[in-house]
């Protein structure tokens, strides 16, 4: 059910949950033990392509659903209960000012990303240039990854 590639959870999450956040505070709510990944659309709702979608184990807590409360770009939530686990699934649009950005990053040209999408998380590094795809290193994160398109949408009937 969950996402075997870590590499393409953590990048979804490190890049893409930020579109929604308005400070690095609002990024810290998605740090906790019950989270269990951050997607691109869901399987089991088609209505969701283009939302970030996140999972977490039993339910939410309590800040991360203040924060979905307030949120602007809040689209909808629902609970599945899979083998007796309940889980809970948060869905957000994609501000519409960042749809070319998400195209980007999910063709894993991470250099290539707008300026204001830069300006708007600045606490997030990103690779400068083409020299670092040329060498596949970025000095501030090291060797880089690649988002590998399965694993982008959450699959809960999948094990």
């Amino acid at each position: 059910m969950e996402s075997k590639n870590f590499k393409t959870r953590y990048l979804i999450m490190f890049y893409l949950f930020p579109m929604i956040c308005k400070t690095k505070e609002d990024f810290r709510v998605l740090y906790h033990p019950r989270m269990k990944g951050v997607y691109i659309g869901d399987t089991n709702k088609p209505e969701w392509e283009e939302k970030i979608v996140v999972l977490f184990e039993t339910c939410a807590p309590k800040k991360f659903k203040e924060f979905f409360k307030e949120n602007a770009y809040s689209y909808m939530n629902y609970y599945e209960n899979i083998d007796n686990n309940l889980y809970e699934i948060l869905s957000f649009q994609i501000p519409p000012e960042f749809k070319d950005d998400l195209a980007k990053i999910l063709n894993n040209k991470f250099s290539e990303v707008s300026a204001p999408f830069r300006d708007h998380i600045d606490w997030i590094s990103f690779p400068q240039n083409s020299y670092d795809y040329w060498t596949n290193n970025n000095y501030l994160h090291g060797k880089l990854w690649e988002i590998e398109k399965p694993e982008i949408k959450l699959n809960l009937n999948s094990k």
